[in-house]
């Protein structure tokens, strides 16, 4: 409801594009940080980091940081119409 209607297909589009090309580099980035660094143990202050997780806490951060994004600039345009008790409707026919 935020896009115009002649925008949506090109815009359901981009983002399924988006997910394709995650899906598709994510492994391979993956890959190449596990054979890069699976050995490698980092030490980040109290913390430490072997290298054979390493891409997992890559995506867990990168995720974070866009789940942060998307509550912070992303307004919710969508509002509940809730009905006071006496005009809800209690009995439905479901035949």
């Amino acid at each position: 409801d935020i896009v115009p209607w002649h925008l949506r297909g090109k815009l359901f589009g981009t983002i399924q594009a988006c997910f394709n090309a995650g899906a598709t580099l994510g492994p391979l980035i993956g890959g190449v940080l596990y054979a890069t660094f699976s050995l490698a143990v980092f030490h980040l202050g109290p913390f430490v980091i072997e290298g054979l997780v390493l891409p997992f806490w890559l995506a867990a951060g990168l995720g974070l940081v866009g789940a942060f994004l998307l509550w912070r600039f992303v307004d919710e345009t969508y509002s509940l119409k809730v009905l006071p008790a006496d005009e809800q409707e209690t009995n439905l026919d479901v035949t």
